[in-house]
């Protein structure tokens, strides 16, 4: 989207806004004295901005962002100012003036001005939606005084990175067949690009620098390669500086990497079966990840309701599903403890083999349990139901 920059009435900045950017900046403009109602007078405010301090500190998903403009009025007249600040993909918005709320709740009239000023310039931001935030602030400048006018929120990407790891247009990891409702995919490092419109600056008097700081507690967030970037590490921190020329102010951009992940976590399972070799009902209830995808580990515990508890913990490599008709197949072994009343524990080796329909399994799993003198192998068959 186009920077923007327009003024309004005796003292109108209008925000610059990008399309679908995470855009903010101030749009003033001034009430003139004696002028009940606020009529406005389209001319250059007289306020200038000294300097801009804009610093952004991110995290995986988004930024908070805080923008301080150190204002001058350098008129024998003091002047007070009302406007509103537009963000796109923004919220928790804040303005101080001095330290004070500088908040302002706009008339109707007021606001159909800024919006119909707004819309000349981008029909897309007439009526602030879902993604668009609009807030009114007030500022009053004594003759020759300076002010600190502040604002604050969190910033979204405008951006973002396609972060699934796809096996092909047909095929599924095996845990994300096994629990469609749970299950987390696998993810790629991938990159989001933040937007921030400075060029409303170039709307004030004065021809302020930009200092912009980015920080990134997670050294791992940003992005190596981006040009015009001073980045070192500070206090364990990755921190990117640069400082803009206001005549230069146009759209600011900066990437941060989304970590990936192989760790996925799958979802409860359930299951009900019985022996294939003895008359004996059995039931289990379960949990599965993998690392990677086709490595899955689930602890179980497996109930014969009479007696026998049996826990396993397990390890199995399976194949992906491919289009939800050719099952996933998985392959696995672990240490079946069962519990028996009145009598020891025992101690075994399982193989299990694993046919997974989406949501839907048949598992069948042999126990051996060396030195048994009876029930030394044992064979079962479940239906299992993953969420």
């Amino acid at each position: 989207m186009r920077p923007i920059a327009a003024l309004l009435l005796a003292v109108l900045l209008v925000f610059a806004l990008t399309g679908v950017a995470a855009a903010n900046a101030p749009a003033p403009f001034i009430r003139v004295p004696g002028k009940e109602g606020g009529a406005f007078v389209l001319q250059p405010t007289a306020l200038a901005v000294e300097h801009e301090e804009l610093t952004f500190r991110c995290e995986v998903g988004g930024c908070d962002f805080e923008a301080v403009y150190h204002v001058l009025n350098p008129t024998d007249a003091r002047e007070e100012v009302l406007g509103a600040f537009y963000g796109i993909a923004s919220r928790r918005l804040t303005a101080t003036a001095d330290g004070r709320d500088a908040r302002r709740t706009l008339t109707a009239e007021q606001v159909r001005a800024v919006d119909d000023v707004v819309a000349a310039i981008d029909p897309a931001m007439a009526e602030p939606g879902e993604k668009t935030a609009r807030m009114g602030f007030g500022l009053t400048v004594d003759a020759h005084a300076r002010a600190t006018l502040v604002f604050a929120g969190r910033v979204e990407p405008a951006t973002f990175g396609t972060r699934s790891e796809q096996f092909g247009e047909f095929a599924f990891a095996p845990l994300q067949v096994r629990h469609l409702w749970l299950g987390t995919e696998a993810r790629v490092d991938t990159s989001d690009e933040y937007e921030y419109a400075l060029s409303p600056i170039r709307g004030w008097a004065g021809s302020p620098s930009i200092d912009v700081v980015v920080r990134c507690d997670r050294p791992d967030l940003w992005a190596e390669g981006q040009q015009g970037w001073a980045v070192a590490r500070e206090g364990g921190a990755r921190v990117a500086r640069r400082t803009i020329p206001a005549r230069d102010a146009s759209i600011l951009r900066f990437s941060l990497v989304k970590p990936g992940t192989s760790l996925l976590l799958g979802g409860p399972l359930l299951g009900l079966g019985g022996r294939l070799d003895a008359p004996e009902l059995r039931g289990r209830l379960g949990y599965e990840v993998a690392y990677p995808w086709w490595l899955i580990t689930s602890a179980v515990v497996e109930t014969s309701f009479q007696g026998r508890t049996t826990l396993v913990p397990l390890i199995e490599a399976a194949t992906p599903d491919l289009v939800f008709l050719i099952p996933s197949l998985g392959l696995g072994v672990g240490v079946p403890v069962q519990l028996r009343t009145g009598e020891a524990t025992r101690v075994g080796v399982r193989t299990q083999l694993t046919v997974s329909f989406p949501l839907l399994s048949l598992v069948l799993p042999i126990d051996v349990f060396p030195g048994a003198s009876t029930d030394g192998g044992q064979v079962a068959l479940f239906g299992q139901a993953s969420f």
